[in-house]
């Protein structure tokens, strides 16, 4: 890692033209920001690879039965959502508490999970996880874009965006 990082700095030394300039890294809080995507990126992968393992050899379950799992994140993203027009807009929170609130929900979905996962598992007890996971992520994405376009100047914003989305696909 520490190898491609500098390969990829000395490369863009030498570039005129930067596709993402280095000064969108130097923005206020971008740091940070992208500390937080990193984090939920590696605590997403394990969950998401164990959950498609798990619900596919141990419980059995088809493709069809693994996709209407979905339906519980569907409800979880436009609740974590409703939540965070709430509690930012209305009753003015900080982002650091409703981040905190993201990454809880999110901890909750992977706590359930590897306690729930048996042979006797029920699809219908999966939901309330998948819930959580939606209404986790919706929460910390939104509120990485908010504080996003609160510290990062618009020249430099939408590079921002394109390295969190770098982060979060990888």
């Amino acid at each position: 890692l520490i190898v491609c990082i500098a390969l990829i700095i000395h490369r863009e030394s030498k570039v005129r033209h930067q596709y993402i300039p280095p000064s969108t890294f130097l923005q206020p809080n971008m740091l940070n920001l992208l500390i937080i995507s990193g984090c939920l990126t590696l605590m997403s992968v394990t969950s998401g690879g164990l959950q498609n393992i798990l619900t596919g050899a141990l419980l059995h379950f088809d493709t069809f039965h693994n996709i209407s799992l979905n339906w519980g994140s569907f409800f979880g993203v436009a609740a974590g959502a409703y939540f965070f027009y709430i509690v930012v807009v209305r009753h003015k929170w900080r982002i650091k508490i409703v981040l905190f609130n993201g990454f809880l929900c999110f901890f909750l979905y992977q706590m359930m999970l590897y306690f729930l996962i048996d042979a006797s598992t029920d699809k219908e007890m999966l939901y309330l996880p998948m819930f959580l996971k939606g209404a986790g992520l919706a929460i910390i994405y939104i509120a990485i874009t908010y504080k996003m376009s609160c510290s990062v100047t618009f020249q430099y914003y939408f590079q921002a965006i394109c390295v969190i989305g770098f982060i979060r696909t990888t």
